[in-house]
């Protein structure tokens, strides 16, 4: 090795730790089935992004699900639970997968 080469490892290059982040992002969005056409009635905690939501609604064991108005012009927000769902047109709700409740 070059006297002015330093070791580079693998870990620090730019481009794994993008695809590292990605496989992370890929890995929460997992968790959850996408549905469309349908919202929960009773919902919470209002955010500007879904992965907000998703992470907030990963965190807490009794969170059923997430609800998507964006299609509406809306936020992002945690369903409640025991909340009803119901026929609503440009939303979509996400929700936790069996083994995730």
């Amino acid at each position: 090795m070059a006297g002015s080469q330093a070791l580079r490892l693998p870990w620090t290059s730019p481009v794994v730790a993008f695809l590292l982040m990605l496989v992370i992002m890929v890995a929460d969005a997992a968790n959850f089935r996408r549905e469309c056409h349908v919202a929960c009635v009773s919902y919470h905690s209002f955010k500007d992004s879904l992965k907000a939501v998703q992470e907030e609604c990963s965190r807490d064991k009794s969170c059923p699900s997430i609800v998507d108005f964006s299609g509406n012009g809306g936020m992002y927000a945690v369903c409640k639970p025991g909340t009803e769902y119901r026929k609503w047109s440009k939303v979509c709700v996400e929700r936790k997968r069996a083994d995730e409740l």
